[in-house]
């Protein structure tokens, strides 16, 4: 199960939580936490490649992404690398 320490903490905090997944079989969470504001949290696959013109690599690497929606407008995704970490930052957004 994907999430598991995201959704025990949801549950204690009694927020509502719906597991699902993505259009590729991936874990995606979605806490909502009123009608304004939900957090999407979702596993992906890498999707770094190298740019022809600068030879430099791009994209977004992989793991689990956090976005923040108020009044369900996406928001941007961010990185992180651990569950305690999208918790805390959770937390905070909710204060």
């Amino acid at each position: 199960m994907a999430f598991t320490k995201i959704i025990k903490w949801a549950q204690k905090n009694q927020l509502s939580y719906k597991l699902t997944t993505t259009h590729n079989g991936l874990p995606r969470l979605t806490i909502t936490v009123s009608d304004a504001l939900s957090f999407i949290i979702e596993n992906r696959e890498s999707e770094i490649y190298r740019s022809r013109r600068t030879g430099k690599l791009k994209g977004s690497r992989k793991g689990m992404y956090l976005e923040v929606q108020y009044d369900g407008k996406p928001g941007s995704d961010i990185y992180y690398s651990t569950q305690q970490d999208i918790i805390t930052t959770i937390g905070y957004k909710i204060r």
